[in-house]
């Protein structure tokens, strides 16, 4: 199975585009790239969210989600790919020279208003300032050692945070996940 960002590595290839960045022009250029590879066929482009970067100052992060048909393949696939506009230039990779990091794998958009939902806060103050949001499989093991811990800060300082959880079952890696949660619930 072709992953997101191998059947859009041709973006990413294309560093930096100069000229002011719109939708349009964000829209523009997704469909311009993914033109260019004869494997791929764009059925639609929206731009689903905008964010500032804390840093470089000035630039701001947009969503993009794109589906799209594989050439000799039945249906279409969808996804969300991120780039970042400053207003003179576009780029899909956002690199810090000093530490090498690529912002776009740690530029986060903040979350929905809806994923604060009071039947979902299991420890904690509703009101408070800083809020977590854990998506968690009960049977993968990084949730295994995260999860404990995390409820275990949360109740040491309560009125600090505001933990919510939700159950997000990784099925294509544990088939049992999702049995597993409704027996919990039941």
């Amino acid at each position: 199975m072709l992953s997101m960002s191998k059947l859009l590595s041709v973006i990413s290839i294309s560093a930096v585009t100069a000229f002011g960045a719109t939708d349009s022009d964000v829209l523009n250029f997704f469909k311009n790239q993914i033109s260019k590879n004869p494997q791929l066929e764009l059925v639609s482009s929206n731009v689903i969210k905008k964010f500032d970067v804390a840093e470089p100052k000035g630039w701001q992060a947009v969503v993009v989600e794109i589906e799209f048909k594989v050439k000799d393949q039945n249906g279409s696939r969808k996804g969300n790919e991120l780039i970042f506009v400053n207003g003179d230039y576009m780029s899909s990779n956002l690199i810090n020279l000093k530490t090498g990091a690529d912002l776009k794998y740690s530029a986060t958009p903040p979350l929905d208003a809806k994923y604060y939902d009071k039947s979902r806060l299991v420890y904690g103050n509703e009101k408070a300032k800083t809020k977590i949001v854990i998506f968690s499989d009960p049977l993968c093991p990084f949730c295994m050692d995260y999860v404990p811990d995390a409820i275990e800060a949360v109740k040491k300082e309560p009125q600090k945070f505001a933990l919510y959880f939700y159950h997000l079952p990784l099925e294509a890696i544990h088939p049992a996940a999702t049995s597993l949660i409704k027996m919990v619930l039941a």
